[in-house]
C-alpha cells in the first residue's frame, strides 16, 4: 500500500538546470570566456560554481565576482517561475487522500526552498530534503532512506518519480519502486503519473505499473 511519494526537483517538477545553464554561460560571457555546451555542462553538475570556475580555468581574482553575478542571474530567473496550478491540484488531491509527500534534491536550501514556493507547493510537502541535510548526496540514497525514517515509512510502501541519472541511481538504490519521468514536460507528465496512484479507477493499471 502506498503511503509516500517522493520526487526529485530537478527535471521533474521544473527544469532547473535550463536556469543554472543560462546563467551560468551568460556569466561566461559577459566576462569574456567561452559558454558551455550542453555535452561539458554535465561534468560539472553538483559543483559548486567555484569549483565550475576553477575547472574552466578562470582567473582566480575574477571568482568572487563572477560568483556573486551568477548568482544575482540565478535569482532573477527563480522569480520568474509561476505557480504551476495543476501540479498544485494533483499535491492537493495527494494531501487529501491521506499520502505523504516529499521533495529531495542535490541543490542548496537557499535554491530548492524558493523554488517550491514559487510553484506554490510548500504547504503540500510533508518533508523537503536538501544537498545540505545529509552526508551522502545522490547518486548514493541516503535522502530518500532520511524521509523514510523521519516518516515511519518501509520501502515498499513508497513509490520514487525522478529523472536525472543521479536520481534515478539513487532511486533504484533505495530499494523503492522507482517510475521515471522523461522531462517535466513529456506526454507522460507529473500530473498523469500521480493520477495513476490517487484514482480508485485507475488500481489495475496503478498495480501494473508498479510490477513493471
Amino acid at each position: 500500500m502506498i503511503k509516500l511519494i517522493m520526487f526529485g526537483l530537478d527535471g521533474v517538477l521544473l527544469d532547473y538546470q535550463k536556469i543554472l545553464k543560462e546563467s551560468f554561460n551568460e556569466t561566461l560571457k559577459k566576462y569574456g570566456y567561452p559558454t558551455l555546451t550542453d555535452s561539458k555542462r554535465y561534468y560539472f553538475d553538483n559543483l559548486p560554481i567555484e569549483g565550475q570556475l576553477q575547472i574552466l580555468n578562470v582567473d582566480p581574482e575574477e571568482i568572487p565576482k563572477m560568483k556573486i553575478w551568477h548568482d544575482s542571474l540565478v535569482l532573477t530567473r527563480m522569480k520568474t517561475i509561476e505557480k504551476d496550478h495543476e501540479l498544485i491540484k494533483v499535491f492537493r488531491s495527494l494531501q487529501e487522500e491521506g499520502y505523504k509527500v516529499a521533495v529531495c534534491s542535490n541543490a542548496m536550501d537557499r535554491t530548492v526552498h524558493p523554488i517550491i514556493t514559487e510553484l506554490g507547493l510548500t504547504e503540500h510537502i510533508d518533508v523537503i530534503r536538501t544537498v545540505e541535510d545529509v552526508s551522502n548526496p545522490k547518486p548514493h540514497p541516503e535522502m530518500w532512506w532520511d524521509v523514510m525514517s523521519d516518516l515511519g515509512v518501509f520501502p515498499e510502501d513508497c513509490i520514487i518519480i525522478e529523472n536525472s541519472k543521479r536520481g534515478l541511481d539513487s532511486a533504484y538504490h533505495s530499494g523503492v519502486p522507482v517510475k521515471q519521468v522523461q522531462s517535466v514536460y513529456s506526454p507522460e507528465d507529473i500530473p498523469r503519473l500521480i493520477h495513476l496512484w490517487v484514482n480508485p479507477e485507475a488500481k489495475a493499471y496503478r498495480n501494473e505499473v508498479l510490477r513493471n
